[in-house]
């Protein structure tokens, strides 16, 4: 995780992992998340926090109050994302 900006963090996976944008927008949807954008490179989600995920499992969380804070999101969105 590194820190891009005010409250804007760049979360990075450990391992290597595969994202399908689409199957991840219907579960998020699904989980009450408004999607912003979707495209083959990103899914753009609102609920709280504003959420960038690509398919390599990059995220960026905006506004997060910290890095725990952000890691925090991170973790609630790959709990959710493993449902796919």
């Amino acid at each position: 995780m590194k820190p891009c900006g005010p409250e804007l963090y760049e979360l990075i996976p450990k391992r290597n992992i595969r994202i399908d944008i689409a199957a991840a927008a219907r579960v998020l949807e699904r989980e009450g998340f408004q999607i912003i954008e979707r495209s083959d490179l990103v899914l753009h989600v609102r609920d709280e926090h504003e959420i960038s995920i690509y398919p390599s499992g990059k995220m960026l969380v905006f506004p997060a109050k910290g890095a725990e804070a952000a890691a925090s999101v991170g973790r609630r969105m790959m709990a959710i994302l493993e449902k796919i």
